[in-house]
């Protein structure tokens, strides 16, 4: 019963959060070539605080597919991938949120839902369980 649970967990994850993450990834990719493309408006604080909140956003997909097509990282590791990917994605829905650019404006729908909402469950899912497992082996 274990192995079906964790199976289905597996399953879940790839769609509902590894799927939309490589959205996201592709987004934020995006967004740090803008930012690099018209630096003059964007200055050197926002572009290096784009940059982190990028290479968060990276690490967090490199434990999602670490988990979703089972590469081995280090537990640890993954617990630190996954967190900042948490992180970097509680940022990138609070700024959307307070944006006042309706571009960048984050509203409840479900294309939304499954973009940022879906994935941030997950993540968090992951991260408890992950801490978890490493304080029990311990």
């Amino acid at each position: 019963m274990h192995h079906f649970l964790s199976s289905l967990l597996i399953g879940l994850t790839t769609v509902f959060a590894w799927a939309p993450a490589s959205i996201l990834l592709f987004l934020a990719g995006v967004g740090v070539y803008t930012g690099v493309l018209y630096f003059d408006e964007v200055g050197l604080v926002r572009l290096l605080a784009l940059c982190l909140l990028s290479i968060c956003a990276i690490a967090g997909y490199v434990a999602l597919t670490s988990i979703c097509w089972g590469l081995k990282l280090q537990p640890m590791f993954r617990l630190i991938c996954l967190g900042s990917g948490t992180l970097a994605l509680i940022v990138a829905i609070t700024l959307g949120h307070l944006s006042g650019n309706p571009l960048l404006q984050i509203t409840l729908n479900i294309e939304q839902i499954y973009l940022f909402v879906c994935p941030l469950i997950l993540l968090v899912l992951h991260v408890v369980r992950d801490a978890k497992q490493l304080i029990l082996n311990k």
